[in-house]
């Protein structure tokens, strides 16, 4: 049994605490670990008690906002797709959301592509990620019904 961590397998966690993925606000314990062989690198266990998903309450727009933030700097800071949008990998705190599960996750190389419509208005298209628009998708069901 193998007593370490492969590297390859360990998250940058200081790059996505940066980007506002964990909050870091009512974080109440950390754990070291010393056998990890990654000089000059401390590694934590980041928990907060979040006990809702969005199958149990109705989302706030506010909501949805704090993850298209998360999904942006997920998909073009961090250059990762979650891939498994769904509402049990949504978790609720309050008036934030948070994406949990990433075990379906993949590197991706998204770049914003913007279409410009061919009409007198100066309005501009946005071409989103498969994460985004599947967000979108699950938020405009929920306002239809």
């Amino acid at each position: 049994m193998k007593n370490r961590l492969d590297k390859d397998q360990i998250i940058n966690i200081p790059k996505l605490i940066n980007f506002g993925i964990i909050n870091l606000d009512e974080a109440y314990e950390s754990y070291h670990e010393y056998d990890l062989e990654i000089p000059d690198h401390a590694f934590y266990i980041l928990m907060e008690k979040l006990p809702i998903d969005l199958n149990h309450i109705n989302p706030s727009d506010t909501h949805f906002e704090s993850l298209e933030q998360q999904l942006y700097n997920l998909n073009y800071v961090i250059k990762r797709s979650h891939n498994d949008i769904r509402p049990q990998n949504i978790i609720v705190s309050r008036d934030r959301a948070y994406l949990i599960d990433f075990s379906e996750s993949s590197e991706c190389n998204y770049e914003p592509i913007y279409n410009v419509p061919r009409t007198r208005r100066k309005r501009f298209e946005i071409r989103v990620p498969f994460d985004l628009a599947r967000l979108k998708r699950y938020q405009n069901d929920l306002k239809e019904n």
